[in-house]
């Protein structure tokens, strides 16, 4: 989206040094931040140390004091450094949905069969395992996760030593036309027990450690938000005014620690993933006859709601409606009612029917009788179909989105543009799929609108993928001569 949908620049292009900024970023957001760092003196310093192309660094210790070689050499060490193998994880998984679609097959041979009904079950019931296996592979970690950490917080130490130096500030100001009061926020990192290089502390990629967030969602979320999703396709098309937009004139104001509404839908896409997983064996395992739970304690549960006991004589039912009809034939009350009769042995008969007897009667037998008779095509048709369709989906979306952001982890420049070519390809022909939740997120978003008096945003804050180049607006109106030239 950062530029033309025919377009793919060079490689000494803003395009290909933005590429780099998100890449590093991505690998970033593999680590832990240090807990003590002030949130948003933290989310300004990585915006600036990622995105700004006119910082010099006066302190740098190995000799380069440009920020733009900086992140262009530490980017090809970044990725010649980093694991590969992905691609073929992925394709060994095709040997997971071949055996599974085997099995599919041989347990509808024997369709009914209890022993089949589990083993199906357990198979649907770690569906979502590959699912998560996946989402780890694609976070790949490098060779040496420490070396790498010690070149990420090198680099912000730099980054934060420049903007201390005042007469690198002054020439920075002046350079991109700025001024004293858009980074005020530069005195929070004055505290040099809080900034004392260790910025990224250990390596928590690829679900190694809990409730890891990241830097790269807040960043990105308020980059987006108040940047690119409003600019569309080609938002990189002035560099260094979109430069100095994400540096400067875009800010969270929560820094690193916020909670993004969007995260929402992940969290309840990642519940139904296992739920429906576990859905579908279940609904297999409990509908395969005979019908009920399989634990021990449940049954002797049941068993005990329903069984018959040694108390209770054992009457037909054909002897309990003759005994029924003859009482009520035998009611000879003129002052009573056709209807009043049939409430009185309708009473009478409800009050000799337990509790047990009206569950087995009532609710166990007529699932026995429906299932014996269609109910089990019924369920493990529908079982089968909802823990597909949930693998499916989630399987499916890490791989599109794998090749979506694979061009940037690519190392041999070449490649990854014919990959990104591809993956636009792909995109255009599948526009039609992502159009409906498109149009139902923006009438939500409308609607929610309207109903709240114009206090919320009336579009979209996520940067939604097109085609074409819509007509750019003056984005950087009021702030023209804020140009990093």
């Amino acid at each position: 989206m950062a530029t033309k949908f025919e377009d793919f620049p060079g490689e000494d292009s803003e395009f290909s040094f933005m590429r780099d900024s998100l890449f590093i970023l991505c690998v970033m957001n593999q680590y832990s931040v240090k807990p003590e760092l002030p949130p948003i003196e933290a989310e300004r310093l990585l915006r600036l140390a990622l995105f700004s192309n006119m910082l010099q660094l006066p302190h740098a210790e190995d000799g380069e004091k440009d920020l733009l070689r900086r992140r262009t050499k530490l980017a090809r060490d970044l990725r010649e450094g980093r694991k590969k193998g992905v691609v073929p994880v992925f394709v060994s998984f095709l040997w997971f949905v071949f055996a599974l679609a085997l099995s599919i097959q041989l347990a509808f041979g024997s369709i009914g069969n209890n022993q089949t009904a589990h083993n199906l079950a357990i198979g649907f019931l770690s569906g979502w395992l590959p699912i998560m296996v996946l989402a780890s592979t694609v976070d790949r970690n490098a060779v040496s996760a420490d070396s790498i950490q010690a070149k990420l917080n090198t680099l912000l130490s730099n980054v934060r030593l420049a903007l201390l130096d005042e007469a690198t500030m002054n020439t920075y100001m002046q350079v991109t036309k700025t001024g004293p009061e858009d980074f005020t926020w530069c005195n929070g990192l004055l505290d040099a027990d809080v900034f004392d290089g260790n910025y990224f502390t250990d390596f928590s990629g690829q679900g190694r450690r809990h409730w890891h967030y990241g830097v790269a969602h807040p960043l990105l979320a308020g980059i987006e938000s108040k940047f690119m999703a409003d600019y569309g396709r080609d938002w990189l098309n002035e560099g260094y005014a979109a430069r100095l937009a994400i540096v400067v004139g875009s800010r969270n104001v929560n820094g690193l620690k916020m909670f993004d509404a969007r995260m929402v839908w992940q969290i309840l896409a990642s519940i139904f993933i296992v739920g429906g997983s576990a859905g579908g064996a279940f609904v297999i395992s409990y509908y395969t006859p005979t019908v009920g739970l399989g634990c021990r304690t449940v049954e002797l549960i049941v068993w005990y709601l329903t069984h018959e006991t040694a108390t209770k004589s054992s009457v037909s039912m054909r002897t309990r409606i003759r005994t029924t009809l003859t009482h009520f034939h035998s009611q000879k009350k003129p002052d009573v009612s056709i209807g009043e009769r049939l409430a009185s042995s309708v009473r009478a008969w409800a009050s000799r029917l337990s509790s047990r007897d009206a569950i087995r009667k009532f609710v166990l037998r007529p699932c026995e009788a429906f299932n014996s008779a269609w109910g089990v095509n019924y369920f493990w048709g529908a079982a089968t179909a909802l823990s597909i369709t949930v693998m499916s989906a989630g399987l499916a979306y890490i791989a599109v989105e794998y090749c979506t952001q694979s061009h940037l982890s690519t190392d041999d420049y070449a490649r990854a543009m014919q990959g990104l070519k591809q993956t636009r390809r792909f995109k255009r022909y599948t526009l039609l799929f992502r159009a409906v939740p498109d149009a139902i997120i923006k009438a939500a978003k409308l609607l929610s609108y309207k109903s709240s008096g114009g206090r919320t945003r009336p579009g979209r804050r996520s940067l939604v993928w097109t085609v074409k180049t819509r007509g750019h607006m003056d984005f950087f109106r009021g702030g023209e001569d804020k140009v990093e030239e």
